[in-house]
Parts: C-alpha cells; structure tokens; sequence
C-alpha cells in the first residue's frame, strides 16, 4: 500500500523503473554509437578526400578514427548486453 508521500516501496513500481531505466540506457549507448561512427566517418571522409590533408598528424588521426570505431561498433553493444544481462538477470552472476 501507498503512504501518502510515495509508492517507492511497491514492486511495480520498482519494475516499471527499472524498464525505464534500461530503456535509457539503450537510448544512452545508441547515441553514442551513432554520433561517434558518424564523426569517425566523416573524418576519414575528410582526410581522404583533401590532398593538402595527407601528412603525418592527418595520418595518425585517420588512423585513431578507424580503430575507434572499430571499438564503438563492436564494443558498444556487447556491453549493453552485458549490463543488461547483470540487472536482468544478477542471480546467474
């Protein structure tokens, strides 16, 4: 039962903000996912692109774009998972 300042202590409550706050973190990780590859791409776009870009400091920065990437693309979701799969599930952990 209710008090009459919050229902915090009800169990569906407790699950209803929990879905929320996965949810969120769904959001949270697909943001970055997409902002970072896209800024990723864009620079290698950039410095592919532009002859007077080519020397040693555009090298290593297009080189830092690909790799991460690489780390947002594969790193990105198996840690949502991970973490969902530790809130959802902690009693197998």
């Amino acid at each position: 039962m209710c008090s009459k300042f919050s229902c915090f202590d009800q169990p569906a409550f407790g699950t209803l903000y929990l879905l929320w706050a996965y949810n969120n973190n769904y959001v949270v990780y697909l943001l970055i996912l997409l902002t970072g590859v896209v800024g990723n791409v864009v620079t290698c776009i950039v410095i592919a692109r532009n002859s007077y870009m080519h020397n040693a400091t555009n090298c290593y920065l297009f080189s830092l774009a690909i790799s991460d990437t690489f780390q947002l693309v594969l790193g990105t979701w198996p840690t949502s998972f991970t973490l969902y799969a530790r809130t959802t599930y902690s009693f197998y952990f």
